[in-house]
């Protein structure tokens, strides 16, 4: 079998090294293996978001580094061509968001959507200002649209039989699926694993897709053995120990045992754990749920408990969020609270409350697909879901179909948890899905070795690691 290991970005560990280890397996399965990146011509790309001269000299050795550690053979190492594009596809203006992802161009149908998750993702804002971003969404059109053009000549160069792409859901990456999609060539996309050694595959769907997520837990349950589920205990215990199984804790810098001034422990205390809007405002398909905006389903729950005063609601704003008190959501959310609605508490990203003493004492949890829903689950506590999410229509949590039907499960005396075993099947997903590395050690979220080697030349390796150490002080000087 020919594949084709889509490689336009090289920078960002540990998905390169992934790559390569996904490329070592194949060809030791005897199938035919190429591989494509760009050499720094393409400005823009999803590991180098900014332009940085320096991020793709980088990423080149990376790849060039990587290539000789598994002896690739040079006729099977392909550059991807540079391409003029019309200026037709990147000279626009757009209104907002929603009308940047919506625009596509020739065959590029998801052309708006990608360069709209990126621009969503730098800004931190799911309704950024896009005529502030303008001259960032004209480059992103334009360097996305080019390596669209060329992955189509390497398509039809190599003519391969499978692909393997990373992510799939901005800018090249997105480029990458929708050449892969438009010439009818099955394809994997890929992306870290929920446990650090291992990596996963979401078959022709962008790693983004909850139906191939909720699928993939359905036959993790039927496969799983009892040391996979004593697996999936360790990932919810992990998490109340502030330690995640591939990713950084967002909890760890809260106080245990904490919480809010006031809490009174004999009321009805309802806690709504949110999530970050941006996170998926440009992934397809979402079901945005029984509100048309998560700020709407916040005023409109803490309005109906303000003249009954023996319930109190909660919302814990996501930790994530600290960093992006000025974009659309934080704003609103900050409006709200200066509403001061009676037996309404916002707890603030940057508190240090401990998010799960706040869960012990909450008679009834509240999520739009945040975590917290299925951690409540599992702890024994009511979980109601009002958003989308991989674990919906997987009875982790209640799902009411109408605000009425979400009012009637908050104001039910005595709502029995639903069963922690349906909770464990996530857990599953975290600790026991995807693929074990072979060649790659993970040391932290972002480094490892691949073949007992950082994939930095060495020569290049000491000058890069004292770059990153003094960027981290000024950093920690300045605060920039």
């Amino acid at each position: 079998m020919k594949i084709l290991f889509c490689a336009i970005n090289g920078a960002n560990p540990p998905h390169f090294e992934h790559l390569l280890d996904m490329l070592l397996l194949h060809r030791e399965k005897g199938d035919e293996a190429y591989i494509v990146q760009c050499r720094g011509h393409l400005k823009t790309c999803y590991a180098n978001r900014y332009s940085r001269p320096a991020k793709c000299r980088y990423c080149v050795d990376r790849f060039d580094y990587g290539m000789q550690l598994v002896n690739m053979p040079k006729d099977h190492i392909l550059t991807l061509p540079q391409k003029e594009v019309p200026a037709e596809v990147y000279e626009r203006s757009f209104t907002d968001i929603n009308e940047l992802k919506n625009y596509s161009y020739g065959d590029f149908k998801e052309l708006g959507s990608c360069v709209a998750s990126m621009i969503v993702d730098i800004t931190n804002d799911h309704k950024p200002d896009v005529a502030k971003a303008a001259p960032r969404i004209r480059e992103y059109l334009r360097s996305t649209y080019a390596a669209f053009l060329g992955m189509q000549e390497i398509v039809q160069q190599v003519k391969p039989d499978y692909a393997i792409i990373f992510n799939g859901r901005s800018l090249d990456c997105r480029a990458n699926l929708q050449v892969m999609r438009n010439n009818h060539i099955p394809f994997d996309s890929f992306e870290r694993g929920g446990y650090h050694d291992r990596y996963t595959l979401f078959h022709n769907v962008m790693c983004q897709d909850l139906g191939t997520i909720r699928s993939s837990v359905e036959k993790l349950v039927e496969n799983a053995t009892e040391e996979d589920w004593a697996k999936a205990k360790k990932f919810f215990e992990l998490r109340r120990a502030k330690k995640h199984s591939n990713w950084k804790s967002f909890t760890k810098s809260q106080k245990e045992g904490t919480l809010p001034e006031g809490f009174d422990k004999n009321k009805k205390n309802i806690t709504i754990f949110n999530t970050s809007i941006s996170e998926y405002v440009c992934v397809p398909n979402i079901d945005i749920g029984i509100f048309p905006e998560h700020i709407v389903a916040i005023r409109e729950i803490a309005l109906y408990f303000k003249d009954k005063p023996d319930y109190h609601v909660y919302l814990r704003v996501h930790p994530h969020l600290k960093d992006k008190l000025k974009n659309t959501q934080m704003q609103e959310i900050v409006a709200l609270k200066k509403e001061n609605i009676p037996n309404f508490t916002v707890i603030m990203p940057q508190e240090t409350i401990d998010t799960y003493e706040v869960l012990d004492h909450s008679d009834k949890v509240v999520t739009f697909g945040s975590t917290m829903g299925v951690e409540s689950t599992y702890w024994g506590k009511p979980s109601i879901l009002i958003g989308d999410a991989y674990w919906k229509g997987l009875d982790v949590a209640y799902e009411p179909k109408t605000p009425e039907d979400l009012f009637a499960l908050l104001t039910t005396a005595n709502l029995p948890a639903k069963p922690s075993k349906n909770a464990l099947k996530c857990g599953l997903l975290s600790m026991s899905s995807g693929i074990k590395t072979t060649h790659y050690v993970w040391q932290t979220p972002w480094t490892g070795k691949f073949m007992g080697h950082y994939l930095i030349p060495p020569k290049k390796y000491f000058f890069r690691r004292l770059g990153y150490f003094l960027r981290k002080w000024k950093y920690k000087l300045t605060g920039w």
